[in-house]
């Protein structure tokens, strides 16, 4: 399976709409959103995510209005490993939402690291 940089940015998008329509429908109002797409998040900064074909990117950005309290930050790719181990032990056959109540033990150690290092 070959997948190129389009699919890998719509990968993105739809996640960060789905996690954006999450926390919003659980109460979370102020939101701090790790992204390693930089030009994603360039894309809804400037503003030119209104003027997308796309209608996930133009959801972002609907959402963003909304949660006046949305902050970006991007993230380095390899700094991101927790995504990274989940998508390979999923195969990159992801198709849905998942919501982990617990971390699966294979990602645990990178947690524990990052708070150690926080």
């Amino acid at each position: 399976m070959t997948v190129g940089l389009t699919d890998i940015l719509q990968v993105e998008v739809r996640v960060v709409l789905e996690g954006l329509k999450l926390a919003w429908d659980r109460g979370f109002r102020q939101i701090e959103l790790e992204c390693d797409s930089a030009m994603l998040i360039e894309f809804i900064r400037n503003g030119w995510a209104s003027m997308s074909n796309d209608g996930k990117i133009r959801g972002i950005r609907g959402l963003c209005l909304i949660h006046l309290g949305v902050k970006f930050r991007h993230i380095q790719g390899e700094v991101n490993r927790v995504a990274g181990c989940v998508a390979k032990a999923n195969g990159g056959m992801m198709d849905q939402l998942v919501i982990l109540e617990e971390p699966p033990r294979y990602v645990r150690e990178f947690l524990e690291d990052d708070i150690r290092h926080c």
